[in-house]
């Protein structure tokens, strides 16, 4: 991989004028900057793996507690992308952001019900390609895990012609659906709180349901799972799909039950139909998880606005 580092001095960094005072008058500089741009700069690109040509350019001296870059990089399918890394000094680690997308100009910005329609947009991906081994999604779910973007879109566009303002949660999942590319080193093991939160549930526009205990390890195969371990019982295997997109394919189990990994081979649970398989998608901004699902397992008429989003908060 070839890579070239380059240094940008923003407004925050120190400026040297050409007052023969200016020598005497500022103090030494205590902060080794090019040791701490080296290592903010291995930092980011490793959160970036996999990528080519990988360019970083980034003001080491940033503010109290944070510096700045930019990755410029090209993806495995060839195209060209660019991120922001934040480098937070207190924990000495980085965030990632999706890849940039163009801003709107003037002084209004687009809202949720004109996204879809003012915007040209990629055709929709008919196909589920997992990294690694292939992996015994059943025809539903991967029919469910397409069409949840657009339910996501279309939802909250309605909701919002029909007066409603959405909050932070809602435009956070809104945007990383849009960008794309969570990988799977974004997600962090550990313990979390997991909101559990419903859009456009029957006359509902956003309806809070609880906050439970959550877990992210890794299986015996290696493999990242997410175990909500409170309310109803969740045990969800992370899937790297699509060149960057990541997925989760797990089962649901009433409150009190141990959940199982899914089963292709067993959709349903067979002492109650009210929980079973579940498959979703899954965004991160490197410290918070965000799952989203529209099923609707249980629900005894399908509601063609319905979906979910279980934030998990360290």
């Amino acid at each position: 991989m070839r890579r070239s580092i380059a240094y940008v001095a923003l407004s925050l960094s120190v400026a040297i004028t050409a007052s023969p005072l200016s020598a005497q008058s500022l103090p030494e500089p205590t902060l080794d900057v090019e040791a701490l741009a080296l290592r903010i700069e291995a930092a980011c690109l490793e959160a970036a793996q996999p990528v080519e040509d990988a360019t970083v350019a980034l003001d080491a001296t940033g503010d109290a507690t944070r510096a700045y870059a930019t990755v410029e990089s090209v993806r495995e399918n060839g195209t060209r992308q660019m991120r922001i890394c934040l480098y937070d000094k207190a924990s000495d680690t980085v965030v990632l952001s999706a890849p940039l997308k163009a801003a709107a100009t003037g002084p209004d910005q687009p809202d949720l019900a004109k996204a879809d329609t003012d915007e040209a947009k990629p055709e929709p991906a008919n196909e589920l390609v997992f990294s690694g081994e292939p992996f015994p999604l059943t025809a539903e779910d991967r029919a469910e895990l397409l069409a949840l973007p657009d339910r996501v879109r279309a939802t909250l566009a309605d909701l919002q012609a029909g007066g409603w303002t959405p909050g932070g949660l809602a435009e956070t999942v809104l945007s990383g659906l849009r960008g794309g590319s969570t990988r799977l080193s974004a997600v962090r093991p550990g313990r979390y709180e997991c909101n559990v939160v419903w859009y456009g549930f029957l006359e509902n526009t956003r309806q809070y349901i609880g906050t439970h205990r959550c877990r992210v390890e890794r299986d015996r195969l290696g493999d990242l799972v997410i175990l909500k371990l409170t309310g109803q019982n969740l045990n969800a295997t992370l899937l790297e799909f699509n060149d960057g997109d990541v997925a989760f394919a797990g089962r649901s189990a009433p409150s009190g039950s141990l959940a199982q990994p899914y089963d292709a081979d067993r959709p349903v649970d067979r002492f109650n139909p009210n929980f079973g398989n579940v498959v979703g998608r899954v965004l991160t901004d490197g410290r918070r998880i965000y799952l989203i699902d529209i099923n609707q397992r249980g629900m005894t008429e399908p509601d063609p606005t319905y979906f979910q989003v279980i934030e998990l908060v360290p």
